[in-house]
């Protein structure tokens, strides 16, 4: 069995595979980081080239395509995306974002038991007292 992880979607990503030989194993876990890498790279709303960003701007004049894994993603959400909760995730995707960042490690340091350093900047708390 092989398993790695590596930072993506904005938390840790942790893949295991398990096949026959090594080459098998390293060939399907090359193939599992690409899909994860594609996804990540069409959901980002920090890059302007991202198929999200592309959304944001465009769909408003005019119907647009999405790739499959897009359409995967977009159609695994539990609840109808209102407009009060679209706004609330857009003010707070950076927050939660830089919370995911930085939570990982420290999980993953206290996981192997290694000292946690201090903090260099405060972390993202939570909700601000006035939702959207």
């Amino acid at each position: 069995m092989l398993q790695r992880a590596r930072l993506g979607l904005g938390t840790l990503v942790e893949i295991r595979v398990a096949a026959p030989t090594a080459a098998i194993e390293q060939a399907a876990l090359q193939a599992a980081f690409a899909a994860v890498g594609r996804v990540h790279a069409a959901m980002s709303f920090h890059a302007a080239d991202s198929e999200l960003s592309r959304l944001n701007r465009e769909a408003a004049q005019a119907p647009q395509r999405v790739s499959a894994d897009t359409a995967a993603v977009l159609g695994s959400v539990r609840a109808p995306m209102g407009p009060r909760r679209f706004l609330s995730n857009v003010l707070h995707a950076p927050g939660f974002t830089r919370y995911r960042i930085e939570r990982v490690p420290r999980d993953e340091l206290i996981r192997c038991g290694l000292e946690v350093p201090e903090p260099t900047r405060p972390s993202y708390t939570g909700m601000p007292p006035e939702v959207p």
